[in-house]
């Protein structure tokens, strides 16, 4: 499925990528990268089956997917061979977040959907089979709908957020989350985003 272009990637020079977004441009960055695994502290590459190579397919597959680690760490290093290894090295690439995407979703990736979780004790009028749990980082007691635990069960991938600290990673199983439950919460309020990665899940 095609997706809108948002981000275009250029490189040149055999090392420097920039990234087109609206009507602004800048450096991809390296330092993101870099925290997901170090293959290159020194910068990109492309043309060869390298560390610099793998850097730059980790960094591209991180920004295009708005930070979704766990599909840019499992889908980089064939990212690299299949995409980077073969743009010449001493030859400029134009690459867009849509074709990264379509890439990610024809290896398998899936979905990633964060929702906002209200703060806060539920409600008495909320849905049965509801469940609440504690934010991670700031101990706020945050809820998880019915809908939530649906959209979980229909196979799709979903990391909660903290409505009151931001926090996103809350969570890998909200079932399992931190085991606080009750029988009571309030709807989430919104689906935030949508990125592409590999289930991971275990049961």
């Amino acid at each position: 499925m095609e997706t809108e272009i948002k981000k275009v990637y250029v490189g040149k020079n055999g090392h420097d990528v920039y990234v087109h977004a609206a009507k602004e441009g800048y450096p991809l960055p390296l330092e993101p990268s870099l925290k997901v695994y170090s293959h290159s502290p020194t910068g990109f590459a492309w043309g060869y089956l390298g560390s610099g190579a793998a850097q730059l397919a980790l960094a591209l597959l991180l920004d295009a997917t708005d930070g979704d680690e766990e599909a840019a760490s499992q889908y980089h290093q064939l990212y690299k061979e299949e995409v980077i290894a073969n743009i010449p090295g001493d030859a400029p690439f134009v690459l867009n977040d849509s074709v990264i995407l379509a890439w990610l979703e024809q290896k398998g990736c899936k979905q990633l959907s964060i929702v906002i979780c209200r703060s806060g004790k539920p409600p008495i009028d909320s849905p049965p089979g509801t469940s609440t749990d504690v934010c991670a980082k700031c101990q706020t007691e945050i809820c998880i709908a019915p809908s939530t635990k649906r959209f979980i069960a229909s196979g799709a991938r979903v990391r909660l957020m903290c409505n009151d600290c931001g926090n996103k990673q809350m969570n890998e199983n909200p079932f399992e989350f931190r085991g606080f439950l009750s029988d009571a919460i309030p709807e989430v309020v919104e689906r935030l985003r949508q990125m592409h990665f590999r289930e991971t899940h275990s049961n």
